[in-house]
């Protein structure tokens, strides 16, 4: 597992440019309340390629416009500091931690994962995806 905190920044963003995470389809995500960590896995069938994201020492997390079950398809995944000017946070009225980072993923029809974390950690693997295990 590679790990990330808000000191690698710049390290985290190029791996998220250059991986494939952007196309891939949301597979699981699980909240574990105890250890304050979230945990997301992705899969991308067109480079057979898996990546499992785990957030700790979640600040925030939000999930916009459940009802559409029509895609889990991630468009993009943006990767930015908390306390950065950012429209979406502003528009809350919420103060957070200035060493965290924050992520938004965006899928069609309005859907969106919003996170606000400490740091995360990263399993790329190749387990042979096929069309049968989605």
């Amino acid at each position: 597992m590679i790990k990330y905190n808000i000191s690698k920044i710049e390290k985290l963003k190029e791996f998220i440019y250059y991986s494939n995470i952007h196309d891939a389809i949301v597979k699981y995500s699980k909240y574990d309340l105890k250890n304050n960590c979230f945990t997301i896995k992705v899969a991308n069938y067109s480079f057979n390629i898996q990546y499992t994201l785990k957030f700790y020492n979640i600040e925030y997390l939000l999930f916009t416009n459940t009802a559409s079950n029509n895609s889990n398809n991630i468009n993009t995944l943006v990767v930015s500091k908390s306390n950065d000017n950012n429209e979406v946070l502003n528009e809350l009225s919420l103060k957070f931690s200035q060493n965290n980072f924050y992520f938004i993923f965006e899928m069609f029809f309005d859907k969106e994962i919003h996170i606000i974390c400490e740091s995360i950690g990263i399993i790329t693997s190749q387990p042979r995806l096929t069309v049968e295990s989605q």
